[in-house]
């Protein structure tokens, strides 16, 4: 991640915290207190980049109304059919939270990843790689062995970390044979740095956005480090200031 994003998300959430808390954030925890089945990820975007810039005490009166409300607004899209990128997107709220150390409702997205369509061809491939690497985080392997280009039945090869640079796939399967073959944070450490490094390009293209750096911190921070899921977010946001900085 460059400093230009960094210095993107942080001028662009300085001047649009208060403003989209109230005209977006508010009135959502209003309505979807009434009827949780209803909740949407979409008026809740601020809250990851506030995280980011932040961390994860930032969004707490928020996350406090917030996260009573995913267990009823998971099992209320449970029944759709066909499952879409909103079924997902209440799940990556659920994975924000998770990650700042509220209860984990991210289980229940499990099958879902199963069942949503989504397509490396697309224009914008940021959904693709979305459901990638939740997948990856919720050790749904049939899902991110086929997305990273493998046999959904077999595990993956364990390859030397080299430069991924804009290839995503190759970093999700890189990750993936990782968590298989059980290494240590200090292994996948440089491939976290370059996805970092990398970041700027990533969501200018339309590969990745901020929401899935905490699916990816998650599997490198919690799964292949070992810390506790809870401490995720915090992490994430110390390593962006780091490298930023």
């Amino acid at each position: 991640m460059s400093t230009s994003f960094y210095d993107f998300v942080r001028i662009n959430t300085e001047e649009r915290w208060d403003w989209e808390v109230q005209r977006s954030v508010e009135p959502a925890i209003a309505r979807y207190t009434a009827d949780p089945a209803r909740l949407d990820e979409s008026p809740f975007s601020i809250l990851y980049a506030g995280v980011l810039v932040w961390g994860p005490d930032k969004i707490t009166p928020y996350a406090d109304r917030i996260a009573p409300l995913l267990q009823r607004a998971l099992a209320a899209r449970a029944g759709n059919e066909p499952k879409s990128i909103a079924d997902l997107g209440v799940g990556q709220l659920a994975n924000l939270l998770a990650c700042c150390g509220y209860p984990d409702e991210t289980p229940a997205i499990r099958e879902w990843l199963r069942e949503i369509r989504t397509s490396s061809h697309d224009e914008s491939t940021r959904e693709h790689w979305e459901r990638e690497f939740a997948a990856l985080a919720l050790d749904v392997r049939p899902v991110y062995r086929a997305l990273g280009g493998a046999d959904p039945k077999e595990p993956l090869p364990l390859e030397p970390s080299r430069a991924f640079g804009g290839n995503v796939q190759g970093l999700v399967r890189y990750l993936g044979a990782a968590v298989e073959h059980h290494l240590t944070f200090a292994a996948v450490e440089p491939a976290w740095r370059e996805l970092l490094g990398n970041f700027d390009r990533h969501e200018s293209s339309r590969q990745l956005f901020r929401d899935t750096l905490f699916w990816i911190g998650r599997v490198v921070h919690h799964r292949i480090g070992g810390a506790p899921l809870g401490s995720v977010a915090e992490w994430v946001h110390e390593q962006v200031v780091a490298y930023a900085s």
